[in-house]
This record gives C-alpha cells, sequence and structure tokens, in this order.
C-alpha cells in the first residue's frame, strides 16, 4: 500500500509553478473585466446624450434619448462599485507587474531584420467605452477594430506604433496578428484610475533588450509618456505628446525629456521617433529629420466634433498634419525609400470613420 506520505503534493507543485509575474498578468486582467461594465455604460449614456440624433421627430428623438441616457445612467450607477474593484486589481497588477508593460510573444513567427525596415504609427482612437465619441466624434472601438486590423495588416510592416488603444481593443488585435506580429507590447504606463498611456508596439522583428517607459511628469488624467526599444538595426521610440494648442510648453519639455534619452545613449544606432506630435509640421525636434520633408499632408481631423452636440462650431474644426516618422542620421545613415498615407476617414461619411488619424507607414534604408 502506498503510504499517503510518498503521494505526490499536486496543489502545492501547481502553485510553485506560478510566478509573481502570472500573479500580475491575472490581476491586470481581472482588473479590466470588472472595468468593462462601467465602460459600457458610457457607450449608452454619450451616445444617447452627446451624439447629435438623425432622428427627424424631435418628441419621439427627445423621449428615445431619455429612456437611454437614464438605462445608461442606471447602469452606470450600479457599476461603479465594480470599477473601482477593477482599479483596485490593477493596482495591485501594476505594483506586481516586473514590467510597465505587458508582452506576448509567438516566436515561432519571427523575421530576421534586413536593410530595408517598413514602419507604421496609428493613433486609433480606441479608448474604453464611449469615450471615443467625447474624444474624437467616433464611434466606440468595438464597431471599428476590425477595420483597423484589416488595415494595418494590408500594408505589412515590420514594426507598428499604436496611439489611443485601450487593452480590450489591443487583446482584439493580437488575435487577428497572430500569424505575423511576432511580439506585442502593451498595457504600457498603465493608470488604475485614468487612462493608460494607449500606447502598443507591434514587432515582427526581435526586439533584442529590455525597452523602457519614461512617463512624463506633467501628466494627470492620461499617463502620457514615451517607449524606447531597441532592435538590431535601430532604436525606437513611440510617444503621444500633450494636445492642444496653448500646450506647446508642455510639449517641448516631452520632447526634451526624449533628445535627452537620445543623446545618453551609447549604442550608436540611428533612432527612429513615432507617433501623435499634436503639433503642427514642421517638427521641431533637433536633430531628426520628417520622412515627409516639406510636405505638410493632412494626417488628422477634429472634424468629427460636428457629430456631437458639445463639440466645437463648424468654423473652428479643422484639418491638421500632426503625426509623423522621424528619423536621426546617427550611425547608419537612414535613407527613405518610400512613404505611405493610407486615408481612413472622409468627412462626408463620418459615421463610417476608422480613426480621426491617418495611417502613416515609412519605409528605410538601415545599412
Amino acid at each position: 500500500m502506498t503510504s499517503i506520505s510518498s503521494i505526490p503534493n499536486i496543489s502545492s507543485s501547481y502553485f510553485n509553478c506560478i510566478s509573481k509575474q502570472d500573479i500580475a498578468i491575472a490581476s491586470i486582467k481581472l482588473g479590466s473585466i470588472f472595468q468593462r461594465l462601467f465602460f459600457k455604460s458610457t457607450e449608452i449614456i454619450f451616445e444617447s446624450v452627446i451624439l447629435k440624433s438623425k432622428i427627424q421627430d424631435r418628441l419621439y428623438d427627445h423621449c428615445y434619448r431619455w429612456i437611454k441616457a437614464t438605462l445608461g445612467l442606471i447602469l452606470s450607477g450600479s457599476s461603479i462599485p465594480f470599477y473601482f474593484v477593477g482599479g483596485l486589481f490593477l493596482f495591485l497588477g501594476d505594483t506586481f507587474n516586473d514590467h510597465p508593460y505587458i508582452l506576448k510573444t509567438n516566436h515561432t513567427i519571427q523575421s530576421q531584420p534586413s536593410n530595408s525596415i517598413k514602419l507604421a504609427t496609428f493613433n486609433i482612437c480606441c479608448f474604453d467605452g464611449g469615450f471615443p465619441y467625447l474624444f474624437g466624434g467616433l464611434d466606440p472601438a468595438f464597431k471599428r477594430v476590425d477595420r483597423i486590423a484589416e488595415e494595418i495588416l494590408n500594408l505589412k510592416s515590420d514594426i507598428v506604433a499604436i496611439q489611443e488603444a485601450n487593452d480590450t481593443t489591443t487583446e482584439k488585435l493580437i488575435e487577428k496578428f497572430k500569424e505575423e506580429y511576432s511580439e506585442c507590447y502593451y498595457h504600457i504606463g498603465s493608470s488604475p484610475v485614468f487612462f493608460s498611456s494607449g500606447i502598443v508596439l507591434f514587432s515582427k522583428i526581435p526586439i533584442i533588450s529590455e525597452p523602457l517607459y519614461i512617463p512624463y511628469p506633467h501628466a494627470r488624467f492620461l499617463k502620457r509618456g514615451f517607449f524606447v526599444f531597441e532592435t538590431e538595426k535601430f532604436n525606437g521610440i513611440i510617444t503621444h505628446l500633450t494636445p492642444g494648442k496653448e500646450q506647446n510648453t508642455y510639449r517641448k519639455i516631452e520632447i526634451g525629456l526624449i533628445l535627452e534619452h537620445v543623446k545618453k545613449e551609447q549604442n550608436k544606432k540611428p533612432f527612429v521617433l513615432m507617433g501623435d506630435f499634436n503639433s503642427e509640421r514642421p517638427m521641431e525636434v533637433e536633430g531628426f529629420f520628417d520622412s515627409m520633408g516639406d510636405d505638410k499632408p493632412v494626417t488628422a481631423t477634429n472634424r468629427f466634433n460636428e457629430r456631437t452636440i458639445i463639440g466645437k462650431k463648424s468654423d473652428d474644426l479643422d484639418d491638421e498634419s500632426i503625426d509623423a516618422i522621424l528619423f536621426n542620421k546617427s550611425g547608419s545613415n537612414p535613407k527613405i525609400l518610400n512613404w505611405t498615407l493610407v486615408d481612413t476617414f472622409d468627412i462626408n461619411h463620418m459615421e463610417s470613420a476608422i480613426s480621426d488619424h491617418k495611417l502613416l507607414s515609412l519605409e528605410l534604408e538601415i545599412n
């Protein structure tokens, strides 16, 4: 007869296999699930209160909006405890997380870098819940994620830098990109109560050293900062600078922090700086060149705010040239092979927009 002492302790061995990092990731995912109910309620509220109606019957319109907004408020009120419980799980997960990000890998499909590198940057305006209505006049992320994925996949870029992506949307993109991209860094610079940085990196080529996330000291409701990574051929930086024409002082501070990091780097590889700069061309970043040269194409618009009842007047809305891929000529002196700007919106058909920013791609030769 087998003695009790000789029976393997399965539960003990199982828990010994669970690392602190596993617990951190599980806590983050659980927090996201708890908060999802609250964000769902914001979709109902913002759609019924903020979005302009196309219903011609004003009495019916008011009744419909009142009923829908009431249901949203009831759901929102009842889900507030879940939001804060979710925030607690996110806080615990981020505290125990060994990195300021979550990494998903599939090295079975990893590509080796060549002299020709194709990069892309895309602000997808995929905040949680109904906040795309509020901040961009756009439909919620779940209505647009399939078309976002399709446009990105069509470009066949080696590196994709994304801004304004929530974790739920990113996980859907990971699933759609699982046969194309070997690494994804997301949940970067998280905040348990406010919005995280929204920065995401997809890569087909190996990231060869530990990435860094450096937050901007004045960031409040959105944990802005810049994400630094290294490949065999170049160093990459993804950022999303502070918006607002009156916030130029903050943007100068942010660019200063990026340049300070660039000057400290010792590996002598060229830097590629990608993202939403929230300031009109020309991009004033010392030592960096704009892949678009002297051109000032429209890369974004705030005209979708016409869809909302709280948006600016039409005369105050305009198109912008604020998204960019910049590079310096340290080391191997990169050369521009081609750049592409993918149309993702038509201001005459606002309801079908993929984003309020265009998808920008650059092909560089880096020897």
